[in-house]
């Protein structure tokens, strides 16, 4: 009898042992499984953000104005409307853009000179300048 017992104790053993090894496979699963799920999430929310609030294109005008300027001289330039892109809440709600030229950045008129613009935060433009022309009126 106590032959019979010893061989119940090692079955019981081996079946200890079996179900810690599928436990542990269990365990490896569901992490596998969790990490998984993770980055579906991360991948849909990015998704969502993007049609959310989408990156566009908008067409905005440069108005220039002139500072230190005589009541006879008036600023020109050649492209009046440029080409912006940025997330659609921050375009929308810009028209145009106002580019202040200091009268100490020309020599003489009717002579093209760059002027570089600066953007809003989270607006962007291929044409980060401007040519412009001092003239007089007459």
């Amino acid at each position: 009898m106590n032959d019979n017992f010893d061989n119940n104790e090692i079955k019981l053993d081996n079946a200890s042992k079996s179900e810690e090894f599928s436990a542990k496979k269990i365990k490896k699963i569901d992490v596998l499984v969790f990490i998984a799920c993770l980055l579906i999430a991360f991948s849909v929310w990015c998704y969502a953000s993007y049609l959310d609030d989408p990156i566009v294109r908008q067409e905005i005008t440069i108005n220039l104005v002139l500072e230190n300027g005589e009541a006879t001289e008036y600023l020109t330039a050649n492209d009046k409307t440029i080409i912006v892109y940025g997330a659609k809440s921050v375009v929308s709600g810009i028209t145009s853009l106002t580019v202040k030229v200091d009268r100490a950045e020309f020599h003489t008129y009717n002579t093209d000179v760059v002027i570089d613009m600066d953007f809003p935060n989270g607006i962007q433009s291929h044409q980060e300048q401007i040519t412009v022309q001092l003239k007089q009126s007459k």
